[in-house]
């Protein structure tokens, strides 16, 4: 998994995880100096005012490390950390909490958040055995669907293709969210691609081109170009021709519109419009002259004048 495509499931966790998910309840009832620092930090926590949460959860820690709520104020303090970034020390705080061997309520966010937090710090091995041990530990948890998404990338980054599919394909027996649903569906589409079987990946990118959601709009996008592309492996031109017209005027600015217009003049070349074959290969070698794929511009309109008999233009 690139780092780029990191942010990406990073921005997809962030819209539920770090909006309703990371709200604290504070405590009611409770006066005492230990229950004040707590409720002080969960307070600005909320508030978003994260190095006052940090100074009130590390001075409760300081002072009262022998306190029955020692555990839970770590938590609080690791994510406090993740929140402003601090990777490192947010992941000491998480491990502390599954290594303590004590009981604590919320350990199974303890697992998750120090899985999420080692994929910030590039530490996929790390990352993959806390979302293992969490998936075999507590197969209840609340957000157990974004625990087997963010381990079918990391499978798929270490080319475990079967594992990634494994976990992949676990979501949606789950059916829990469906954007965490739609999101494994176009990466299960491009695992059954990449292994040729192009009427299963059609059937699961399809749905993903159907139904807008607007966490994935991005997904969405890639879905119907790769749609597209398996229409063309099943030569399936006349479909495969209206995808890419589509993906080609609904994102024109997008760098993948080139493509998408090449892929039109194969289709309309394959389908024998030779005519319109030429016009797109003509518009695209005036609009994209420093294209890298430019060869193959050259090379079908060469065929084409062959065939139209064009042979001074060839």
């Amino acid at each position: 998994m690139t780092r780029a495509e990191k942010s990406k499931v990073l921005i997809l966790l962030s819209a539920f995880l770090i909006s309703g998910g990371l709200w604290v309840e504070p405590l009611e009832g409770r006066s005492t100096r230990a229950d004040a620092l707590i409720q002080v930090g969960i307070g600005a926590l909320n508030d978003g005012f994260y190095d006052v949460a940090e100074k009130q959860f590390s001075l409760f820690l300081k002072d009262y490390s022998t306190h029955e709520r020692v555990l839970d104020v770590v938590y609080l303090l690791g994510r406090t950390f993740f929140l402003q970034g601090k990777f490192k020390e947010a992941k000491a705080q998480f491990t502390r909490i599954v290594t303590s061997g004590k009981p604590f309520e919320q350990t199974d966010f303890a697992f998750f958040w120090n899985a999420v937090t080692a994929t910030r710090l590039d530490d996929s091995d790390s990352a993959r055995r806390y979302l293992v041990e969490l998936i075999r530990r507590f197969p209840k948890f609340e957000w157990i669907d974004y625990a087997h998404y963010l381990l079918g990338l990391i499978e798929l980054e270490k080319e475990n293709l079967s594992s990634a599919e494994s976990s992949l394909r676990a979501i949606a027996q789950l059916a829990k969210r469906k954007e965490v649903t739609h999101a494994s569906a176009f990466w299960l589409g491009l695992l059954a691609y990449r292994r040729g079987d192009y009427a299963t990946a059609a059937g699961y990118l399809r749905p993903l081109t159907e139904e807008a959601i607007p966490s994935l709009r991005e997904r969405e996008k890639e879905a119907l170009f790769w749609l597209a592309e398996t229409e063309v492996k099943r030569k399936r031109y006349k479909e495969a021709m209206l995808r890419y017209k589509s993906y080609a005027g609904r994102f024109k600015d997008d760098p993948l519109n080139v493509a998408a217009l090449w892929r039109m003049s194969f289709c309309a070349y394959r389908l024998g419009d030779l005519k319109e074959a030429r016009e797109i290969l003509d518009a695209i070698h005036a609009r994209f002259k420093n294209w890298k794929g430019s060869p193959y511009v050259h090379y079908l309109l060469s065929l084409l004048y062959l065939e139209q008999g064009d042979f001074s233009s060839s």
